[in-house]
């Protein structure tokens, strides 16, 4: 019946969401991304989750790192956000290819 917000919480349990969030301010307390020093799939992966922790309300305001990571690539140059939807006239034209 799809994710909701808390099923984290209830599947992995509040204490590793925890230390995977205190593994992830760690790293970057010394690195501005997760792989090869700059934006890579890593990034992009663990964003999608990540900026939507307050909704399982996960407070981000013990992790500054992450904070500033979640900054920093919303800043990207061609960011677009998660519930951007585009403006298509003919949504057969995008399965077509047109």
């Amino acid at each position: 019946a799809g994710w909701r917000a808390g099923n984290a919480r209830a599947y992995y349990g509040q204490e590793s969401i925890e230390i995977l969030l205190q593994v992830m301010e760690n790293h970057l307390k010394t690195h501005a991304y997760f792989a090869a020093g700059q934006l890579t799939v890593a990034d992009i992966a663990l964003y999608g989750y990540t900026h939507v922790a307050d909704r399982c309300d996960y407070d981000l305001a013990t992790f500054p790192a992450i904070r500033a990571w979640l900054r920093r690539v919303e800043q990207t140059p061609g960011f677009v956000t998660m519930d951007w939807r585009a403006e298509v006239d003919d949504p057969a034209q995008i399965a077509a290819g047109a």
